[in-house]
């Protein structure tokens, strides 16, 4: 029914650990999701003065780990924790790449996007806002092929997400069906039923 991309993090957790690595996993990743925010703020704001871009940083770190949501999400294995972490390495490796004119940023976007996508479907929506960003940044830099890196970050969002097409073709006959009936209400046409409530 859901994105099989947490199930497999957690298998892994199993493998390593038993059934305290399951139980760590999640904890983990929402470990690692904080440093990944902190590294999102340090490039988001490289501009600002260190003293006051780290303090920033560390502002957001702490507003983040002390959320309620945030806490709630640590003590249960769901996929929202990994897939927050890999949503925020998909900005981060998206803000390198469009200072960068080296195509491995946009490729470590590309491939966290696509983890992401294994976690949480919803989390293909980053991709318009990405993909904006690696043009603007090629542009700005004056690249010459503007959509190289556009290329290269999709080419890898869709190897990392292949296996879990695959999955879709096979139990449920086509890439882009799913199990559950929970991504209708992910629409247009459910805003209009859902707002006036």
């Amino acid at each position: 029914v859901w994105a099989p991309g947490h199930a497999a993090t957690l298998a892994l957790g199993y493998w390593l650990g038993g059934e305290r690595g399951l139980y760590l996993t999640t904890p983990v990743l929402g470990l690692l999701a904080l440093a990944a925010l902190w590294l999102l703020a340090i490039v988001a704001l490289r501009a600002w003065p260190v003293g006051t871009r780290h303090l920033a940083a560390g502002a957001a770190v702490a507003l983040l780990a002390t959320s309620f949501e945030q806490l709630d999400r640590q003590l249960t294995p769901m996929a929202d924790l990994p897939a927050q972490l890999f949503s925020i390495l998909t900005l981060y490796w998206a803000l390198r790449s469009a200072r960068s004119r080296s195509l491995w940023p946009a490729a470590l976007a590309g491939l966290c996007l696509g983890v992401a996508f294994d976690m949480r479907y919803t989390q293909v929506l980053l991709a318009p806002a990405m993909a904006w960003l690696l043009v603007a940044g090629a542009r700005e830099r004056g690249a010459r092929q503007p959509f190289k890196a556009l290329g290269v970050c999709a080419g890898a969002a869709a190897l990392a997400a292949l296996p879990v097409l695959r999955y879709h073709q096979l139990a449920f006959g086509g890439p882009f069906c799913v199990g559950s009936e929970e991504l209708a209400l992910f629409s247009l046409d459910a805003m209009r039923r859902t707002l006036p409530r």
